[in-house]
């Protein structure tokens, strides 16, 4: 017999899945009625005006025996007044029975009850369910928290490097309503191997993707969860067509756009995309806010021209939801949520009308304004009032929680997490930044230190404006913002307040604080008095400054810091300080473009460009090797020629040559698996089916080869054709097999047997008396 979470189920859900139950079992149709005065009735069987079979349910799954029993008394007292009397009463619940409990009930409902039978508690549902599978598919909900379904989904995520925990789902899931967002992400999905999910903050773009992924992994795909960087998924992407994955990157283009392609940049994505396009059983799912995916075909070049905001295929915006199902997702957040005698206040009146139409609903908002916490803490006393205010001033419910909900260690701790990016930082890093931090404060401003103030601050914050996600692989914790809506409310907050920057600025001990929000295009624009102090602080304890990631040379992100902000001010004496403990061997750790912006400004002080110019091969060798596509090959080749490197010199210095080489090959090796041969496929495949196996390998290698050459030209390396190509293989043979595959034995990209969905097909749109049929309650 299966397990499954009814707790996931509302009690209108619990209704129609015991209706659903019970005709089956008993081979009658079952009348349900809407709520009200209902006179101890939910669903009836009547033959000629009599009350054959009446039938409860009572959606009691996280309550007690002794409720239950006391709901059951009066339910008692409505059969003795029922006319005519039922001939046989049976009861659902969704409480777990023992022998006991059930033979105390039927006692209570006796003569109604004709045995113990007519009792189905927990176990009895489950093995109803268990018994007709397609009940257990019409309830999605049922199916995805199901212990075959979560056993699966734990067997797919477990061997991933950073695994999606299954918890997170199941505890939201009991709030998702299906919309028809989901058959479309579902089926673009299955036709294209990619979806972008896109909309404005809070409408449910991660939430949509959860659940779409959940299903993946219970269908056998394997879970690839990028955090930060494309680079961690680039060698768990198997080769095997027959070896499901799917990959997942939320907030792909950065959680603002302060973060805009902060790691990864737009030619790694879109290698990313086409690369998992043209494989079998892989998937790609991405999220972005719209404004950042628009402000990136707008900023970036190549984001921009690989066409990727123009396309529908795979490109799917959640908008505005229909009112029905606005007021799905109220319901159940009213239902889940731990309001006790608020909750008449929605229903009052018909508030709820009043909240599905406001213009600033939105499902982040609905699930702030029905939690518990966050009305116990603000300042209205009257639920009603503080429901209009958070819908009346959504912008202000961070800035209320941050400013009268939390002690100072906690704002302390939510401005560092903040300051290091805000998403996926290790517990151990986070914390040495808050003692400093702490420290700060303690000496500055005379805070007095609190006992075990990290981790009470820690706790405090975890599920209210953080959340934590263990990392098996690597053995750690991770935090995050709890969503890219608090960053947004404090680059607005700290922007307006220079005191509070001078706080970040001048008690930092990790460089990155200074290279999310302060050092960046479109940041926190601090001003001239904050940077000044900030360079004092700088020039006395950069030394004890860190780098987040041990591989990135903390010498390159100070040489950055002075270069971006005291570029209009700083001395060719004090920039080559910076520049001469610069260690050239590790240049990552930076965007591409932000490392290229420091060589571009260093060619403006003579000493520094006097230095570069000295050492140019070695210089521009490892600025090469950090590029990806031929466009910053050409970049770096045009910066030479700025430090007076001509390509007469470059190409005469045959061991720098032989380097780059070795770079450019390296980078044509890594994406000739998933060049784009559709252009050759018709004639390839007409050859094949023709029994002219070697021309159609001869068309496959002379495009392969045309591609190779082109691709040198590219990078600027044309005229070293001939020197380069006995150093690569073409791997013609991988490429000619995996066409030859493609033609005699196709196969499907994917596998989207799903179950079907409930709710989604209706026969007629909803309206006002299906929503006030939604939100009535039985009255007894």
């Amino acid at each position: 017999m299966m397990h499954y979470r009814l707790d996931v189920l509302n009690d209108k859900e619990f209704e129609e899945l015991s209706q659903q139950i019970l005709e089956r079992e008993l081979g009658v149709p079952l009348q349900n009625f809407k709520p009200g005065k209902d006179l101890g009735i939910d669903f009836r069987y009547s033959s000629h005006g009599e009350n054959d079979i009446v039938v409860q349910a009572k959606h009691y799954v996280k309550s007690k025996f002794a409720q239950l029993k006391s709901s059951l008394a009066s339910e008692r007292k409505k059969m003795d007044r029922l006319k005519p009397s039922p001939k046989r009463y049976i009861l659902v619940t969704s409480l777990a029975l023992n022998v006991a409990e059930t033979d105390e009930i039927y006692q209570l409902l006796s003569p109604y009850m004709n045995s113990p039978q007519d009792i189905y508690g927990l176990d009895r549902i489950e093995k109803l369910i268990t018994d007709h599978p397609d009940i257990e598919k019409r309830f999605f909900k049922l199916w995805i928290t199901s212990a075959n379904t979560l056993q699966l989904v734990l067997n797919n995520a477990a061997h991933s490097r950073n695994v999606l925990l299954a918890d997170d789902i199941i505890k939201r899931v009991g709030l998702y309503v299906q919309t028809d967002n989901f058959p479309v992400a579902r089926q673009m999905l299955a036709d294209n191997g990619v979806l972008i999910i896109t909309g404005e903050p809070g409408v449910g773009k991660t939430t949509l993707s959860h659940i779409l992924i959940y299903e993946l992994l219970a269908r056998g795909y394997e879970l690839i969860h990028i955090l930060d960087k494309i680079g961690e998924a680039e060698n768990l992407i198997s080769m095997d067509p027959s070896r499901k994955q799917v990959i997942f990157f939320d907030d792909f283009l950065g959680a603002n756009v302060n973060d805009l392609i902060h790691q990864n940049s737009e030619a790694a994505i879109n290698t990313l995309i086409s690369r998992i396009r043209s494989m079998k059983n892989k998937c790609l799912v991405m999220t972005s806010r719209t404004t950042i995916l628009n402000q990136a075909s707008s900023r970036l070049e190549k984001f921009h021209r690989s066409g990727v905001v123009d396309t529908s295929s795979y490109l799917l915006e959640v908008r505005e939801y229909s009112r029905y199902n606005k007021a799905l997702i109220l319901y159940n957040h009213i239902y889940h949520a731990d309001l006790h005698q608020d909750k008449d206040v929605f229903f009052a009146e018909k508030f709820y009308h009043q909240i599905i139409d406001h213009q600033n609903y939105f499902p982040r908002l609905i699930e702030f304004i029905t939690s518990a916490v966050q009305f116990k803490r603000s300042k209205q006393t009257d639920y009603r009032t503080f429901v209009l205010h958070a819908l009346e001033n959504p912008e202000e419910i961070w800035q209320f929680a941050y400013e009268e909900q939390l002690e100072d260690e906690e704002r302390f701790l939510l401005c560092t997490l903040f300051s290091l990016g805000g998403y996926y930082v290790t517990r151990e890093i986070l914390e040495k930044a808050f003692e400093s931090r702490y420290s700060y404060e303690i000496k500055t401003n005379g805070f007095v230190r609190k006992s075990d103030a990290f981790n009470r601050s820690m706790k405090k914050l975890t599920d209210s404006m953080i959340s934590l996600r263990n990392d098996n692989h690597l053995n750690e914790v991770n935090v995050s913002l709890l969503n890219p809506s608090i960053a947004d409310f404090l680059i607005n907050y700290l922007g307006d307040r220079p005191k509070e920057q001078e706080r970040i600025l001048l008690s930092a001990l990790y460089l990155d604080q200074y290279l999310k929000y302060f050092a960046v295009e479109d940041g926190i624009v601090a001003g001239d008095e904050v940077w000044k102090k900030w360079f004092f602080y700088f020039r006395d304890h950069h030394d004890d400054m860190l780098a987040m990631d041990e591989d990135t040379d903390p010498e390159l992100l100070k040489l950055y810091l002075v270069l971006y902000v005291f570029f209009s001010t700083l001395t060719d004496r004090v920039a080559l300080i910076f520049l001469e403990k610069l260690d050239f061997m590790k240049l990552g750790g930076l965007h591409f473009k932000k490392i290229v912006f420091c060589f571009e400004i260093l060619t403006e002080f003579p000493k520094c460009r006097e230095y570069i110019a000295e050492r140019w091969p070695g210089v521009f060798a490892n600025l090469l090797f950090l590029a990806i596509d031929e466009r910053e090959f050409q970049f770096v080749f045009k910066l030479m020629e700025s430090y007076g490197v001509e390509s007469k010199e470059w190409m005469a210095h045959d061991q720098f040559v032989e380097s780059v080489g070795g770079y450019v090959n390296g980078r044509y090796e890594e994406i000739i698996h998933d060049v784009d041969t559709e252009e050759i496929e018709e004639k390839v495949f007409g050859l094949l089916r023709a029994g002219k196996e070697t021309k159609a390998f001869k068309v496959v290698a002379g495009f392969l080869e045309d591609d190779y050459r082109q691709f040198l030209e590219g990078c600027g390396l044309g005229p070293f054709y001939k020197r380069l190509r006995p150093e690569i293989s073409l791997d013609e043979d991988m490429v000619f097999s995996t066409m030859k595959q493609n033609c005699f034995d196709p196969f499907d990209d994917h596998d989207f047997d799903a179950p079907p969905i409930d709710g989604l097909d209706e026969d007629r749109p909803k309206g006002d008396d299906d929503i006030d049929s939604l939100f009535e309650r039985d009255q007894n």
